[in-house]
């Protein structure tokens, strides 16, 4: 599912919402607990940040799912402090890493143990789920 948030017929802000497994690469996929909601690719343009949109629509998406799906996970990229400082705006809590490197085809996967506990994980879509 995509949320937005559109103003004189241009999209300003947006974010992704995925309810099951879901693509993250070519070759890598993403999943968690059944009671979660996955977050991913959101994106506020510049000129709109720190009205609260992303907020809103964040919780727009929330709204509709709330009686199934009662935790969001989400991952973001070590090095993107903006998002990160959003995310413990909003009062998001980071439980853990988890990551994989690609060598020869080959992938080796990592998580700490606190993504592990929240279901978080990575798999190859044609393999066994890795964690």
């Amino acid at each position: 599912m995509c949320a937005g948030a559109i103003t004189k017929g241009k999209l300003i802000s947006y974010v992704w919402r995925s309810y099951g497994p879901t693509q993250h690469t070519n070759d890598i996929w993403i999943d968690f607990d059944s009671h979660c909601r996955y977050g991913f690719k959101s994106l506020t343009k510049e000129a709109f940040r720190g009205q609260r949109i992303h907020s809103y629509v964040t919780i727009m998406t929330e709204e509709k799912t709330r009686k199934d799906k009662t935790h969001t996970v989400g991952f973001i990229e070590t090095h993107n402090y903006s998002s990160r400082h959003s995310s413990t705006f909003h009062g998001n809590t980071e439980v853990g890493y988890a990551g994989y490197i690609s060598l020869f085809g080959n992938y080796y996967i990592f998580h700490s143990p606190g993504a592990k506990k929240s279901g978080f994980r990575f798999f190859r879509k044609n393999d066994s789920k890795v964690d």
